[in-house]
């Protein structure tokens, strides 16, 4: 019986990383490419490119890719782009998702992340 629900898988695809990492995270186009400090008409042809050719030169298309794999195992793949829109306590009510521009922001979540994955509270 389907539900209407995609199946996301954390595992990282052997093609079509950028498309997949937009689709994990829940991704607009302007947000996405805000976070890798590109403009959303270079975003639009990467994601055209199943060999992530561009992309893979990007320090921050790993960080997202780092993060997802981060998140592998403690944020259901469903649910992880709810996770990265929404407030976090831990991280004094900030959204995760804004912070991924900025390395130190990265670090944070990365951090938390890292937290849930140990079982370290809040």
């Amino acid at each position: 019986m389907a539900t209407g629900i995609k199946e996301i898988q954390m595992d990282l695809p052997a093609r079509d990383k950028c498309r997949w990492l937009k689709e994990l995270f829940d991704l607009k186009d302007a947000e996405m490419a805000h976070l890798l400090n590109i403009s959303v008409e270079t975003l639009r042809n990467w994601l055209k490119d199943p060999e992530d050719a561009q992309a893979v030169d990007s320090v921050r298309f790993h960080r997202l890719l780092s993060l997802s794999q981060l998140a592998k195992g403690i944020i259901r793949p469903q649910r992880i782009g709810h996770w990265l829109h929404a407030e976090n306590k831990a991280l004094g009510e900030l959204v995760p998702a804004n912070l991924l521009a900025d390395p130190a922001g990265y670090r944070l979540v990365a951090t938390l992340v890292e937290d849930m994955r140990t079982g370290i509270p809040d």
